[in-house]
């Protein structure tokens, strides 16, 4: 009873650790909270960060924001960046920043974000329903751009800063026709905007549109970036193999010959009649070491060590009677 009772346990515990890595593996699979690589970032700062994503700004009443809203404004001495001592702000005017043309190889999972603020320079101004900025998107090179999603205020002023938690997230469609998300103000202002690009863009370009219509009001954008996940690189595989021969050329059966990878990792065969042996499916980028044995037959470099680039390589070796070394 005493084995059956520790046998039960055993299996219980091991299929209750199955299913603990199981869970894991498919919660690290899934989540997009993990490996997210900035591909691209604009944070206006005087030396920016990198990879630097450029940009050109046109229209009017544009320009890089640094220091603080007015003690008199609201919110009142709001910082005029998101992070480090620099943003980029419109004030009664029409702004467009476009930004290079970024590919996405390599990545999955793409999406662009930005940081946003609206601020009231006096007491009583703020982000109204004519005051909006629009982000638009272009998976061609810029050869066209479909705006995705608009950032307004409404009839009450509305007033936020990069301190608010509110966010909006918007997947591409590529209609034109942009998704409306009207902002509140304080902390639940919308000061993050994300949207997702689809699984077969291979490059986008960023488009933003800052508009209000007073000199009272202020939009300001911070850390405009693209993101993604990094794709693994899949490491090539190439046979590996050679002959062993005797001193004359002719193929020495059955030697033993051992590879040793970089891990390691030993791995045994046995030429064949011939004298040829092989070792399929080497993950390349690894140093290799390889021994040879044959009974009767000693050999005057019994060990060669080889890197493996993406060429295949062959390993000769050549035996001499053990009446003869040389």
């Amino acid at each position: 009873m005493r084995d059956f009772n520790q046998n039960a346990f055993s299996g219980l515990a091991a299929k209750i650790g199955m299913v603990v890595l199981l869970v894991f593996c498919f919660a690290l699979l899934n989540s997009n909270s993990y490996s997210q690589t900035i591909i691209a970032i604009q944070d206006f700062e005087a030396t920016p960060a990198t990879p630097t994503l450029a940009f050109t700004a046109t229209g009017t009443g544009g320009s890089i924001s640094t220091g603080q809203n007015p003690s008199t404004g609201n919110p009142a001495s709001a910082n005029l960046f998101a992070s480090g001592e620099r943003g980029f702000q419109t004030i009664n005017g029409t702004t467009v920043l476009t930004f290079a043309n970024q590919s996405l190889a390599g990545f999955t999972n793409n999406f662009v974000d930005f940081r946003l603020a609206g601020m009231s320079i006096n007491s009583t101004n703020g982000i109204d329903t004519l005051d909006n900025v629009t982000l638009a998107v272009s998976l061609d090179g810029g050869a066209t751009f479909s705006n995705e999603v608009r950032i307004s205020g409404s009839t009450a002023n509305r007033t936020f800063d990069f301190t608010a938690t509110g966010a909006s997230t918007t997947t591409f469609d590529g209609d034109n026709n942009p998704t409306l998300v009207m902002t509140t103000s304080g902390m639940a202002g919308i000061s993050t905007v994300t949207l997702n690009l689809p699984s077969t863009a291979t490059q986008v370009q960023i488009r933003i549109t800052l508009l209000n219509n007073d000199a009272n009001e202020r939009f300001v954008i911070d850390n405009v970036r693209i993101l993604g996940t990094a794709v693994p690189r899949t490491a090539a595989l190439v046979n590996v193999g050679g002959r062993v021969t005797d001193s004359k050329g002719r193929g020495v059966s059955k030697a033993l010959v051992t590879m040793t990878d970089g891990n390691g990792n030993r791995h045994s065969t046995n030429t064949d009649s011939l004298g040829y042996y092989l070792f399929e499916e080497v993950e390349v980028g690894q140093t290799l070491i390889f021994d040879v044995q044959a009974k009767r037959y000693n050999f005057t470099q019994p060990t060669q060590v080889v890197s493996l680039t993406e060429e295949v390589i062959t390993v000769n070796f050549t035996g001499y009677t053990s009446k003869r070394l040389f």
